[in-house]
Order: C-alpha cells, then sequence, then structure tokens
C-alpha cells in the first residue's frame, strides 16, 4: 500500500538546499560583508589622516626652509625664534684619533605646520648657526 507521495516511493532524494541553510549562510556571508567593510573604511580613514599630516609637515617644512635662508625677515606666529645661544659640538672618533670639540654660536626655532581641526600641528625644531 502506498503512502500517496508517488516521489517518496519511487526513492526520490531531495537535494537542493533548506530554508535554515541558506538563510545561516546568508547570515555569515553579511556577518564577513560587515567586518571587511568596516575594516576598510577604517583604513581609508587613516590614510586620509596620513595624508593630512603629511601635507602639514611639509607646510612646516617650507617654512623651516624659508627662517634658515633669512633668519631675520620671516615673522609669522608659527615661527619662534629664540634667544641667541652657545653649543658645544664634539666628534669623538673611534680610531685612537684626538676628538673634536668647538662651540659653536646658534639660535634655536621652532616651526609649526598649518592649524587641524582633528589633530595638533606638528612642531619642527632646528639650530641656525649664527655668522
Amino acid at each position: 500500500m502506498g503512502t500517496g507521495n508517488k516521489k517518496a516511493e519511487e526513492g526520490y532524494k531531495n537535494q537542493g538546499y533548506t530554508l535554515i541553510e541558506i538563510i545561516l549562510s546568508l547570515a555569515i556571508l553579511c556577518i564577513v560583508v560587515v567586518i571587511a567593510l568596516t575594516a576598510l573604511s577604517s583604513h581609508a580613514s587613516y590614510l586620509f589622516s596620513l595624508g593630512q599630516q603629511t601635507a602639514q609637515v611639509f607646510d612646516a617644512q617650507g617654512k623651516m626652509n624659508h627662517v634658515i635662508q633669512e633668519p631675520n625677515g620671516f615673522l609669522e606666529p608659527e615661527v619662534i625664534i629664540g634667544p641667541e645661544m652657545e653649543v658645544e659640538i664634539q666628534l669623538k672618533n673611534s680610531h685612537h684619533a684626538p676628538s673634536l670639540s668647538m662651540n659653536v654660536d646658534v639660535r634655536e626655532v621652532h616651526v609649526k605646520g598649518k592649524e587641524n581641526k582633528n589633530r595638533h600641528s606638528p612642531t619642527l625644531k632646528t639650530y641656525i648657526p649664527l655668522y
């Protein structure tokens, strides 16, 4: 006597996916995609902030180069020219030669880069020898 299901009586096997398998695979796929997009987004914003920092440093470097060329003719609020001071420079040689030591009159200079709302502006510091 038959069950009324012709396919079951003939030994038919279901070869498709169940609804639970499809929903579970879509959920796993969505989780992986969300994690990947989050990682890419945070990396892109990090690269953008690095580009802004590089622009700030190049701006400060340009101002510093100008100050080095003309230390007395460059007055901007981002440039702080310190007082004159004397610095001792020591050069040591490891090959049994005597060390060299000399005093140099210098002026300390601080230069700030472009202002940025999100980050502090970089400050470059150098010493300019006085002639």
